[in-house]
């Protein structure tokens, strides 16, 4: 958030502080803006209405970040998803295409918990997935707490080769090598209860 933002978090912190019949002081309201500048508006807003629904009494700025971040339990299942995600996509997709996940989290893991994705495609064995799944939930609680993300896609065996061999492979599959975007839509509901 910045300057521009903050009337509307204002607003969002009077009707908060009416809904825990709350008092909010100026000085108050400008130290929440203060710590909590770093996320966008949207961010803090939903966090707020998760607040209203799951507190008690007005939330500080620990608890406000807690439900941004999704620290403690939900992160747990985020975790269980992210981990079903990627058995999927290696399952559907792959260790020759390239990927790009849309949680920045979960690409950090591959990348610096398992190898990068064509070593992740390489060793992981199906009888494995139980260790994989316990593994890959721990990494995230911790990558997820120190903010660890991979924001770039994730070479498969065709882009490596690329990198590696561009004069031979570069003209074969060049157009193989464009990163497949894994979102939550690779998942049926049936998996995900199946992993967790």
């Amino acid at each position: 958030m910045d300057n521009k933002d903050a009337k509307q978090f204002f607003s969002i912190m009077t009707r908060v502080a009416d809904i825990f019949d709350a008092e909010l002081s100026e000085r108050k309201q400008k130290s929440y803006f203060e710590i909590l500048s770093e996320y966008t508006i949207d961010q803090v807003r939903d966090a707020f209405n998760r607040a209203c629904r799951q507190c008690k009494f007005f939330p500080k700025p620990a608890e406000i970040i807690e439900f941004i971040t999704g620290t403690g339990a939900d992160v747990e299942a985020i975790a269980h998803k992210e981990a079903a995600k990627v058995l999927e996509a290696i399952r559907r997709i792959g260790g020759y295409n390239s990927v790009k996940f849309d949680d920045p989290t979960t690409a950090a893991v591959i990348l610096y918990g398992f190898g990068g994705w064509e070593k992740l495609c390489n060793d992981r064995l199906e009888s494995e997935n139980k260790w994989f799944i316990i593994e890959f939930v721990k990494l995230y609680k911790s990558y997820k707490a120190t903010r660890m993300e991979v924001r770039h896609s994730l070479g498969g065996i065709w882009e490596n080769n690329n990198l590696k061999f561009p004069h031979e492979y570069l003209e074969a599959i060049a157009s193989k090598s464009d990163a497949v975007l894994i979102t939550d839509e690779i998942l049926t509901p049936s998996e995900v209860r199946y992993l967790q």
